[in-house]
C-alpha cells in the first residue's frame, strides 16, 4: 500500500515537473540598449601571406531602446571595420563587415575591433579575430 501511494506521489510531481518546464517563459528586454555581437569571435584557421581576410558579424541590440554605435576601432592598422548602420533599433540588428589583412604577419595572430555604444553594462565590446599566417601568397 505504501509503495503504491509512492509511486502515485511520484507520479503525479513528475507529471507536475514536466507540466512547469514545458510553459513558455516570457523574458522582458533589458532596460536600455543591450549590445550582443554574433559570432564574439571568428577563427579563420590556417591562411596564406598576403591574403585579405573578411568576416561579417552581426551586431544586436536586445535592449529596450535604440543602439547608437561609435565608429569602431581595432588593435592594429592591419584590421578594418564598419558598421551599414550606427543605429540599431530593439530586437534588430546590424552587419559589421570586418577585414584582416596578413601581409605583414607570420604565425599566429589575435586581433581585436573594439566597439563603443551607448550600452551602460559595458564600456566597450571586443570582437576577436584570430588566425595562422603561413609563408605564400594567396
Amino acid at each position: 500500500m505504501i509503495r503504491r501511494v509512492l509511486l502515485g506521489v511520484c507520479a503525479a510531481v513528475t507529471v507536475a515537473t514536466a507540466v512547469w518546464a514545458a510553459a513558455p517563459t516570457k523574458r522582458a528586454a533589458p532596460a536600455g540598449p543591450r549590445l550582443a555581437v554574433e559570432p564574439a569571435s571568428f577563427d579563420f584557421g590556417q591562411v596564406k601571406q598576403q591574403a585579405v581576410l573578411k568576416k561579417e558579424f552581426q551586431v544586436r541590440n536586445f535592449g529596450d531602446a535604440d543602439l547608437v554605435l561609435q565608429d569602431p576601432t581595432s588593435s592594429c592598422g592591419c584590421t578594418a571595420a564598419k558598421f551599414e548602420s550606427k543605429v540599431v533599433r530593439p530586437g534588430e540588428a546590424v552587419p559589421l563587415k570586418v577585414e584582416l589583412s596578413t601581409a605583414s604577419t607570420l604565425g599566429r595572430i589575435v586581433k581585436k575591433v573594439f566597439l563603443k555604444s551607448n550600452d551602460t553594462s559595458r564600456e566597450i565590446f571586443e570582437v576577436q579575430l584570430i588566425a595562422t599566417v603561413v609563408v605564400g601568397q594567396r
